[in-house]
């Protein structure tokens, strides 16, 4: 089963949080006070995202963390990368370009390849306010995809 880790679920959470709070900053225990999430996960996510450039932290008094970028310019295989790491969903399209040792033998070689690359192509055209933004539906979405071509493919029959 894919699945998500916790980690990438509350990023998500803690953005969303930050992305409407109507103050410029908000520390590590404002969002967590405001989520429910316990402080020291929300203090390692805000770490993360920081690392990343996805939030801004500034110390002091009158510091906390913001996002560097409007949530519509965040795509969701960004906040995933960061959390979960490349996305690859079979060990023969391994990052590090290290070939399986049944390729040679696979009758299915390349093929993961493909759905791979649609699965990473329809997270990078997804961003986070499609995610937070209660105005868009799943049809929205759906549609949205489909219309990038992502329906079927209607390969011929071998």
């Amino acid at each position: 089963m894919l699945k998500l880790n916790k980690m990438s679920d509350y990023a998500a959470v803690v953005i969303n949080c930050i992305d409407s709070s109507e103050e410029e900053r908000l520390s590590t225990d404002q969002v967590s006070k405001l989520t429910g999430l316990p402080s020291p996960t929300v203090s390692k996510i805000l770490h993360k995202l920081s690392n990343a450039k996805v939030v801004s932290s500034l110390r002091g008094r009158a510091g906390g963390y913001k996002l560097v970028k409007d949530v519509s310019d965040i795509s969701i295989i960004k906040i995933l990368e960061i959390f979960e790491g490349p996305i690859i969903l079979t060990d023969c399209l391994d990052e590090n370009g290290d070939e399986c040792i049944f390729l040679s033998n696979c009758s299915i070689a390349g093929k993961w390849e493909v759905v791979s690359s649609t699965i990473k192509v329809i997270l990078e055209s997804l961003t986070l306010k499609e995610l937070f933004d209660p105005t868009v539906s799943k049809n929205y979405i759906l549609n949205n995809i489909k219309g990038n071509n992502f329906k079927s493919f209607n390969s011929p029959k071998i």
